[in-house]
């Protein structure tokens, strides 16, 4: 929404300049999509930073907990332990007919600093970078430094962080035909030369300032206050056009794995009221997340989001958001962001440690000489030793609380360790000491007590899931091994039971190659289980016994073929050759029988043949003709289609003629 200054500018804009009815479509087009038509907030306007932040409804006020925090609250730097570096980019109303180029992205590092220049400041410094543009017409940009620190810290009063921002904004419009060629809207000329309203330029920059408290009451609720653009900077080209003061208000609530959040923006008498919630899982691997905004003017807007986070070092994020009222017919706006850790030791340590090395080097060259010059050298050491220490401290405390907040207790405590061989009274690494050492007895009573309630119930796979996160917290947790190994056996002998079961009635079915499997499932668990391998031996017998007997009724119906073709020889083969397969089979042993038996009559009648056909051959040289006739009728009695017989009567029966 406009103030009515900027009202009645754009009003005089409007009437005076034919360029407008370009600018005005983009200046509409643009001021539109950064929040609905109906709550319009004009330059410089909230579109957000962070895909986390962003798909949550912005509402990161009271979180602020990574560099994002240098956009959205610079109290909340002041939890930053680590180098951070951030940065993200966003399709904004993907798909809008006129195919617009809206884009908007941010790149934000922030770091601890300890005696930062002549003031030896302590804190969380930040630096940020943001743009929008709508490509070729109009861009802004804001250039960030922010400084926090903590104003009060205390275990039992809880944390007080504040936060100042430096901004420098700067806002172009794009040189196009109708600016360099104006026209008189009332006289319809030309005014030959570029309109007024761009006389003094194309572009304006102008600094502006940000503040923002963040109190931290207890580990689980923090309440935050910002003031942005809070000296309402001038970037008017021809007249004047402030940017608006906003004002937030903000709640966390930050559990284990989840968080709730809200947010209340005050900005020229129009609110906005948002609501997200973050649920991450699989510790802290992944999550998802979700936000919903309401406002004056029917503004309302819905968002989510999910990110991946690698060891705490590493995390991608990306969300989706779509108004409810005002603007459709596109997919929405589309972010993705990526936010890093890192820790390595710095410049500072190593120049410290090579300083070191330089005074080791002159004081063992100084030997024998002024005991003054050595002292100061000595003195110079030392003092550069305990600065190299409060860093190597600082290093073991941040990473430590990186394994703490991830729950690596362990490797939380041997960094804490560290520090006591440094520093054996440091009361921060005692007090996390004692801290994790009784959250590692609560955990494992916690899981000890639901492992005991699912062996009681025989839910074996949730008790073993259960001891073993207990194992996680207390390696040498002696209960929990025992009754591990306990219901290993248990489940080993269910599992027998199972396969054993399985593997008779496959067995008894003839499924062979199914029962060995289930038997060999037995053999893996118990390698010496002796009745599984005298199942197995005498189902591979009757696999191969049933592969003889397929093989012997395949040759047993070859036999017969060749039988009925007259073949005997190959069917007494196939025969003979079936029934060493299948000893026992009635019809198989049946079969060579009767073709052994026909075989035989045959090799006799050969025989009777060979005489009938002689007797019958001296009957014709003896011109007995009837006679003969009867020997070769006894043939063809025999052999019907033996020719020679046939031959021999058709010659006798042309003698008697």
């Amino acid at each position: 929404m406009r103030n009515k200054n900027q009202k009645k500018k754009k009003k005089e804009f409007l009437t005076r300049r034919s360029v407008i009815l370009r600018l005005a479509t983009v200046a509409a087009l643009v001021f539109s999509l950064l929040k609905e038509p109906q709550t319009l907030f004009a330059q410089f306007d909230d579109l957000g930073a962070g895909a986390r932040a962003v798909g949550m409804a912005n509402t990161f006020t009271a979180l602020s907990d990574d560099v994002y925090a240098v956009y959205y609250n610079p109290a909340g730097l002041s939890q930053i332990d680590w180098k951070e570096l951030g940065a993200d980019y966003s399709k904004l109303y993907w798909g809008l007919d006129d195919n617009s180029q809206l884009g908007s992205g941010f790149i934000g590092y922030a770091w601890r600093v300890r005696n930062f220049t002549k003031l030896k400041l302590d804190g969380t410094l930040g630096l940020g970078w943001q743009y929008f543009s709508l490509t070729g017409y109009y861009s802004e940009n804001c250039l960030t430094f922010a400084y926090s620190r903590y104003v009060v810290n205390s275990e039992s009063g809880g944390k007080l962080s504040a936060g100042f921002k430096l901004k420098i904004l700067s806002k172009s419009f794009g040189k196009t035909l109708y600016t360099e060629n104006a026209v008189n809207l009332d006289t319809n000329e030309s005014r030959n030369g570029r309109d007024p309203v761009f006389g003094n330029g194309y572009s304006k920059i102008k600094p502006s300032y940000d503040i923002g408290l963040l109190w931290q009451m207890s580990k689980y609720h923090s309440f935050a206050l910002t003031l942005a653009d809070f000296t309402q900077p001038d970037m008017g080209l021809a007249s004047e056009d402030k940017v608006s003061m906003a004002s937030k208000f903000g709640y966390a609530y930050t559990g284990r794995d989840i968080s709730a959040l809200s947010d209340f923006v005050y900005r020229d008498a129009d609110f906005i009221l948002s609501l997200g919630v973050e649920k991450w899982f699989m510790k802290k691997l992944f999550a998802l997340r979700g936000g919903l905004g309401i406002g004056s003017r029917d503004y309302a807007n819905i968002s989510c989001g999910m990110s991946w986070n690698y060891s705490g070092l590493l995390r991608f994020d990306y969300s989706f958001n779509y108004p409810l009222n005002g603007i459709s017919d596109f997919k929405g706006s589309h972010r993705m962001s990526v936010n890093m850790k890192f820790g390595a030791p710095g410049i500072q340590e190593i120049a410290l440690e090579e300083r070191i090395k330089q005074l080791e080097t002159e004081i063992e060259k100084m030997k024998g000489a002024s005991g003054e010059d050595t002292k100061r050298l000595e003195e110079e050491k030392e003092h550069l030793r305990k600065e190299l220490v409060k860093k190597d401290m600082k290093k073991y405390y941040d990473i430590g609380v990186l394994y703490y907040k991830q729950e690596k207790y362990d490797d939380s405590v041997a960094q804490f360790k560290k520090i006591l061989t440094l520093s054996p009274e440091h009361p921060q690494s005692q007090r996390f000491i004692e801290k994790i050492q009784e959250e590692r007895k609560k955990k494992v009573k916690k899981h000890l007590d639901r492992a005991m309630e699912y062996y009681g119930k025989e839910e074996y796979e949730k008790a073993v899931a259960e001891f073993k996160e207990v194992l996680k917290l207390e390696p040498q947790h002696e209960q929990s091994k025992n009754i591990l190994e306990k219901i290993d056996q248990i489940i080993k002998k269910s599992k027998m039971r199972k396969f054993w079961k399985g593997g008779v009635n496959y067995y008894r079915e003839g499924r062979y190659a199914e029962a060995i499997a289930e038997f060999e499932e037995i053999l893996k668990i118990d390698p010496s289980h002796s009745q599984s391998k005298n199942f197995i031996d005498k189902a591979k017998k009757e696999m191969r016994r049933a592969e003889e007997e397929k093989e012997a009724e395949e040759l047993y119906t070859e036999g017969l073929k060749a039988y009925s073709s007259g073949n005997l020889d190959e069917a007494i083969e196939k025969f003979k050759r079936a029934q060493e397969l299948s000893p026992d089979s009635e019809k198989i042993k049946n079969a060579l029988i009767n073709a052994e038996k026909e075989g035989k009559l045959r090799e006799a009648m050969k025989k009777d043949v060979q005489i009938w056909y002689s007797k019958g051959m001296e009957y014709f040289l003896q011109e007995d003709y009837d006679n003969a006739i009867k020997e070769f009728e006894k043939i063809l009695d025999v052999n019907p289609d033996h020719p020679q017989a046939k031959e021999m009567i058709y010659k006798c029966r042309g003698k008697k003629k």
